[in-house]
């Protein structure tokens, strides 16, 4: 370690680090190459946490994992890729292959397993499974927030609805701009583009063909 207790192993690990850069452990490729005052950061693998200045608290392993990460705080990523994109959100968790990657700005996210919101540039979502809120298109397109899917590809398709449930195998899976609706079930949900708001589906298939409809609730399977 060296005066200010950090720990730097491998090339360019540490590069910048001075002497209000402290308690930090960098060790692989590039490793916090660009960290010049951030504190209490951990990064472990080809280029992770590369770009990290300022931040602080944060833990990257895998390759490029949090790599483009600035100011910051706080933050969880682990796997290849993880978190790649993000700059300067904080509280985020995000493990798996790709988790996140192309988030930017978003804060407070929690994205577990392959693919999971690879495609998404938004905050305080719940992302569990492959492939989960997982969107077409770009990050820009994907802004939606506060949805939560469980399962894989729920809610997959979801660009710029908020404060959405999916849980279940293909849940939500076509849900699009629509808003506030629960879909609990393999499938529910999980056919029509939906843009409609407010909408409860319940069981295997059910509510499948729901596109703009609003304030509709479907029990029971197909229903």
């Amino acid at each position: 370690a060296d005066d200010q207790y950090n720990l730097y192993a491998g090339t360019s690990a540490g590069a910048a680090s001075d002497a209000d850069t402290c308690y930090n452990v960098g060790l692989g490729y590039q490793v916090l190459n660009k960290l010049n005052s951030g504190d209490d950061n951990i990064a472990i693998g080809n280029s992770a946490g590369y770009n990290l200045t300022d931040g602080s608290w944060n833990v990257a392993i895998g390759k490029f994992a949090g790599a483009v990460l600035t100011s910051a705080l706080n933050s969880v990523m682990i796997g290849c890729y993880a978190g790649w994109k993000t700059t300067d959100g904080y509280n985020n968790v995000m493990l798996g292959w790709r988790p996140g990657m192309c988030n930017t700005t978003g804060t407070g996210n929690v994205y577990l397993g392959p693919t999971a919101a690879m495609t998404r540039n938004s905050s305080y979502n719940i992302a569990i499974g492959n492939e989960a809120l997982n969107a077409a298109g770009t990050a820009t397109d994907n802004t939606g927030g506060c949805n939560i899917a469980l399962g894989y590809n729920s809610g997959k398709d979801i660009t710029t609805g908020n404060n959405n449930i999916t849980l279940g195998k293909h849940a939500g899976c076509s849900m699009e701009t629509g808003s506030d609706n629960i879909a609990l079930g393999r499938l529910s949900m999980g056919t029509g583009t939906v843009t409609g708001s407010n909408n409860i589906s319940m069981g295997n298939g059910a509510g499948t063909d729901i596109t703009s409809a609003t304030a509709n609730i479907f029990l029971g399977t197909t229903a």
